[in-house]
Order: structure tokens, then C-alpha cells, then sequence
């Protein structure tokens, strides 16, 4: 009706920047599409009218069951099948990366450029094609000349292209038809033999149809180092098939005769690579030797390296069995157990536990594994707690600075994990020198109370720990808590029964210790925002400390 009476079909609207073809096209309105072309729509915007789509097909709906019906009614009126230039993907590339082969039959029938077809990364369209269509329609591209303008300025040929596919069918049609040798680039004379198409087979299948045809994967040392070389470096359309041609090839002797520089640089490329926990396992089992210096290095390198524990989790025990020193130290002087729990790869560290890895080491600083646990703010592991100290770690081992272990983990240890290091002996309660710069003779206790995160003091007095405790100058935890200000270590230590009336060797009582008194314990850790206090208390925080302090209220 509203067409009937003399409505503008070519409006655009406001919003969106759509006209009524567009929007057909895009609701899978097949008769309001059929209407508006009939009146006289335009169908594909002129270069100069930049506020339009280039082409309708910007707008198909490519997985509606009407998109081949849209895409014939669209040229039939006079849509172009080869896309604008310029005009992002082209409708061919599209149909291809969509899946609908009958809209790519379609297209070719309406004149399609057939090297629209290919992607910024393809050599040509037929080596797209290859990739993403079934024989039926490769059979269509060579019939509309897609050899001609794609193949004959490359260095691959056809057979090369059908090869990489991994479809065995393909290969077979190309071998087979003799047409396919008049297709060969200029500066090749003959077809390439089965075993130069060997090092780019694209499946199982492929590789096998070129064996029963007389490849050779191992006729001599440049062969096979090109051939496994070129297997690691194809990406496969599916790994299983990746991983089979791979094991064929090491199963005919692909690298038996390689220098051990060729070998080196292969482990060393793969080790960077995605693949690293699948490839580098196949290539152990499948007979690879190198020096116990190159397996070591691959083992250090793939536990400071890889960027997450499930690639380095499929390789540490492979290099282990394979003859690597899990011993060994890298260039810092870490070993495979530190350089694991320095990235807190604690499945890792398990299984380097099994191997026998030395865990009792020690780093520059005094650290032992215990110390390492608690660096990990947010993936403690509780049971690799309780199996070092069953295996006979100290747990009063003091690094540098004179703290223990947990004394580290007073800022983010959870109960089970303090409850692990009292149940096997870690000493509370006896004084040790602690501090890097200001040193002072305190217990763990004393230093719960002194450092700025409540975690610890609080699990520690759950725990039954005493709250009355004394260093070597007779101060109290409530001592430290005082002149640290931090309210909320007071209140935990004067609900737990600490005498806020006790004097230290100065005399100074519990109750009214001056903040800033005693030395800073924070410098040593790494203290969060959220729990830092305030240098002095200020005028909102008196009434605070005052009902701290009352006797009354905590008798």
C-alpha cells in the first residue's frame, strides 16, 4: 500500500542507516524483499553514497534456511556476485566461511570472481577452497578457472594445495587427472613425487595414499630433517590427525640420522610453541637422543618459561624419565623445586616431590620451601604444607631476617595451614631476633600483634595461643599492638584475656603505650593497603580506644 502510494523505498533511516532492502535482507523477509525489488529499489549502493551498505549481502543472514532464496532474488535484480572492491569480505569468501556450499554454487553460476574467494592470509582461492569445501565444489572452482588466475604465480601447486587439505579424495583427483600438469607454476618442470608431497600431508589418510604411491619419508638426511620439520610446522585442521602423522613419520626413521644442532633448535622451537606438552612427549617416545645438558635445559626452561602450570604439567615427568638433572640449577642458582613454587605450580611440585627433587634447599635469602607456601597470597596448598613438613622440613627453620616460616604466613595463612605447622612442632612463644634493619628479640606472637594485618593474630588466639606472652624486654602483644595502632589487634588480644595493665622492663603499661614506641615490623612484609593504620590515633578513633581500654568491659 504504502509503495502503491508513492513512498520513497530508498529512505534511509535515521536510526541504524538501513532502507527498507536492507532491513528485508536482514529480517529474512523474503516476500517484502521480492516487492521492494519489483518496485524499482536500488539494490546496490552508487560509490558516492557512502551512508549506505556497499552490498545487500553485508546484510544476509547466511545461516537462514531463505539465504539462498535471498541471494537469487538479489541477482536476479542486479546485485554483483563478486562484492565491490574494497567492501570488506566478498560474498564468495563469506558463502565459503558460512559453510553454504549451495550459495557458493550459486555464485559461481552468476559469474563470481573466483578470487574473491581467497583470505588475507591464503596463497590463492583454490587453496581456500580446498581448506574449507567438500570435492564437489573444488571440482566447480577448477571448472570456472580458479587455476588460472590463483596457482601459476605461487610457489605450491595444486598438488602441493590438495596435500595440505588433508582430504585423501582431493589428492586422488588431482594426481589422477592429467589437466592438472599443464596448472604447474613456470618455474617447475615436472609434478612433485609422492615424497616431496609427503612433508605437507594434511591427515593420516593423505600421508598413507602417498605411501601406497612410493613416498619415502626417510631417503636421506636433508629428506628427513625437511620432512619432520615441515610436519611440526603445518597447522593441521584437527591435532589427532597432527599427532599421527607426526608418530608415522618417527616410526619410518624421520630423525634418526639428524645432527644434534638439528635436533637442538627442533626442541627448542617446539618448546616455544602451543603444542610444547603434546609434541614434545612424541618426540621422547619416538627415539629422540640429545645430551643430558639439553634435556636439563629443557626441563629449567619449561618451568621459568611456560606461562601457565597445564602446559609445563605434561612435560616435567617425559624429561625426567627422558634423562633430565631435576636437580640442576639455572643461571640464578634455582633448582626445579623453586623455580615451581616460585610460580606456584604446586601440581608441578608434586610430582617433582615423587621424582625425588631436592626440596630441602635454601635460596639467598634464608628462604626454605615452608617460607616459599606463604609468598602465595591467593593458592596456598595445605597438603604440600603437611607433606614437607612430614618429609622433615623444619618448621622453626628462620631465614635472614630471622622469621620462621610462619611468620610469613601470619598475613594470609588460613587456620589449617597454622594448625599443620603447630601440629608438627612450630614454637610460638620462644624468642628469635627478627627484623632487617631495626632487629628486636620477639616471639611469632609478638610479631602477630605488631604487623598490620589482624589474619594471623586472630587464628593464632583461636588456635589457644597466649595473649600474655613477653619478648626480652618484658613487653606484652598488647604492648606492640599500642604503639602500632591498630584498634583492631587490641580488641582481639583484650577479648582473649590479655592484662591491658601490664608493664614492660620501662614501665610503660599496655593500656597507654605511646604509638610509634617500638620499632617498624611492616618494612619487612609486604603490608596491604587495607589493613595499613594511621600513624597516630586521630580524634575520632579516642572514643575507640578508650572502650579498648576499660577494664570493665572485657572482665
Amino acid at each position: 500500500m504504502l509503495i502503491e502510494a508513492g513512498a520513497d523505498i530508498d529512505i534511509v533511516a535515521r536510526h541504524g542507516g538501513q532502507r527498507p532492502l536492507d532491513q528485508a535482507v536482514t529480517s529474512n523477509n523474503v516476500d517484502g524483499l521480492r516487492m521492494l525489488l519489483e518496485a524499482g529499489a536500488t539494490v546496490e549502493r552508487h560509490r558516492s553514497d557512502r551512508d549506505l551498505p556497499a552490498s545487500p549481502f553485508e546484510n544476509l543472514n547466511w545461516q537462514s534456511t531463505d539465504a539462498a532464496e535471498i541471494a537469487s532474488l538479489l541477482w536476479k535484480y542486479g546485485a554483483s556476485a563478486s562484492g565491490r572492491r574494497g567492501a570488506g569480505p566478498k560474498p564468495l569468501q563469506r558463502a565459503i566461511t558460512e559453510g553454504r556450499e549451495d550459495i557458493v554454487a550459486l555464485l559461481l553460476r552468476h559469474h563470481a570472481d573466483v578470487f574473491t574467494a581467497s583470505d588475507k592470509d591464503s596463497k590463492s582461492g583454490l587453496e581456500y577452497v580446498f581448506q574449507h569445501c567438500s570435492l564437489q565444489t573444488c571440482r566447480l572452482f577448477v571448472e570456472h578457472g580458479a587455476i588460472r588466475r590463483g596457482m601459476r604465480c605461487v610457489q605450491r601447486t595444486v598438488h602441493h594445495v590438495a596435500a595440505l587439505s588433508g582430504d585423501a579424495e582431493k589428492l586422488e583427483w588431482v594426481l589422477d587427472d592429467p589437466e592438472f600438469e599443464k596448472t604447474l607454476p613456470r618455474h617447475m618442470s615436472e609434478v612433485p613425487s609422492p615424497t616431496e608431497l609427503l612433508s605437507c600431508a594434511g591427515s593420516p589418510l593423505v600421508a598413507e595414499l602417498l605411501r601406497r604411491r612410493g613416498a619415502d619419508p626417510g631417503t636421506s638426511l636433508a629428506d628427513r630433517s625437511r620432512f619432520i620439520q615441515d610436519v611440526l610446522n603445518t597447522k593441521f585442521r584437527k591435532r589427532q590427525d597432527n599427532v599421527k602423522i607426526l608418530k608415522s613419520l618417527l616410526a619410518h626413521g624421520a630423525i634418526s640420522n639428524m645432527t644434534e644442532k638439528q635436533k637442538e633448535d627442533m626442541l627448542k622451537d617446539q618448546m616455544a610453541s602451543s603444542r610444547r606438552n603434546v609434541i614434545i612427549p612424541i618426540l621422547i617416545g619416538g627415539g629422540l637422543e640429545v645430551s643430558d645438558f639439553v634435556k636439563t635445559r629443557l626441563l629449567i626452561d619449561c618451568l621459568r618459561d611456560c606461562n601457565a602450570e597445564k602446559f609445563a604439567k605434561g612435560l616435567v615427568r617425559p624429561l625426567v624419565d627422558w634423562g633430565a638433572n631435576i636437580n640442576a640449577v639455572d643461571e640464578k642458582g634455582r633448582n626445579a623445586v623453586q623455580l615451581a613454587m616460585a610460580r606456584h605450580y604446586y601440581r608441578i611440585l608434586e610430582i617433582l616431590l615423587d621424582l625425588g627433587a631436592d626440596y630441602k634447599v635454601i635460596d639467598n635469602a634464608g628462604n626454605t620451601m615452608l617460607h616459599g607456601i606463604y609468598k602465595d597470597k591467593t593458592n596456598m596448598e595445605v597438603r604440600i604444607v603437611r607433606r614437607l613438613l612430614g618429609l622433615g622440613l623444619d618448621p622453626n627453620a628462620a631465614n635472614s631476617t630471622g622469621h620462621a616460616p610462619l611468620d610469613i604466613g601470619l598475613r594470609c595463612g588460613t587456620r589449617k595451614l597454622m594448625k599443620a605447622h603447630l601440629e608438627h612442632g612450630a614454637d610460638i612463644l620462644s624468642l628469635r631476633l627478627m627484623g632487617s634493619t631495626d632487629a628486636v628479640m620477639i616471639s611469632t606472637m609478638h610479631l602477630a600483634a605488631a604487623v598490620s594485618y589482624p589474619h594471623g593474630l586472630r587464628t593464632l588466639l583461636r588456635l589457644g595461643a597466649d595473649a600474655n606472652g613477653r619478648d626480652d624486654m618484658g613487653r606484652t602483644p598488647l604492648h606492640w599492638a599500642r604503639s602500632k595502632n591498630l584498634a583492631r589487634h587490641v580488641r582481639l588480644l583484650t577479648r582473649a584475656g590479655a592484662d591491658v595493665d601490664a608493664l614492660d622492663d620501662a614501665g610503660n603499661v599496655a593500656r597507654s603505650v605511646e604509638p610509634g614506641l617500638y620499632p617498624d615490623l611492616d618494612r619487612d612484609f609486604d603490608v596491604p593497603v587495607s589493613y595499613m593504620a594511621p600513624a597516630s590515633p586521630g580524634a575520632s578513633n579516642e572514643a575507640v580506644w578508650a572502650r579498648y581500654m576499660l577494664n570493665d568491659e572485657y572482665t
